[in-house]
């Protein structure tokens, strides 16, 4: 088991392919999970973000990079790629937090 070190809420804002051939941006909120590899890559981070995608827990996630807090966003970045998190507590509800806490279980 990863250790766990920041548990937040938030969107998936930016993804960029490091060369700007590609950047996307989205908007899907979700309980944010940033975790640090602890065997296979240690002291890299990674970043899960799981939502509410109607009938099931959907989630993304990183390789292991990078994490770095400022104004208000999570910035990871990775030998070929960067994604942006901004942290927004308020885009999911308590009660949509503990869905997705329990579905993880």
């Amino acid at each position: 088991m990863p250790k766990i070190i920041k548990q937040t809420a938030g969107y998936l804002s930016a993804i960029n392919d490091m060369t700007d051939k590609y950047t996307f941006h989205l908007e899907q909120p979700g309980l944010i999970i940033v975790g640090e590899s602890e065997h296979k890559h240690p002291g890299k981070r990674f970043i899960y973000i799981y939502y509410n995608n109607d009938f099931t827990i959907g989630y993304f996630h990183t390789s292991c990079g990078n994490v770095e807090e400022k104004d208000n966003k999570l910035i990871f970045t990775s030998e070929h790629s960067r994604y942006e998190f901004t942290i927004d507590e308020k885009c999911i509800d308590e009660d949509t937090k503990n869905e997705i806490l329990l579905n993880l279980l």
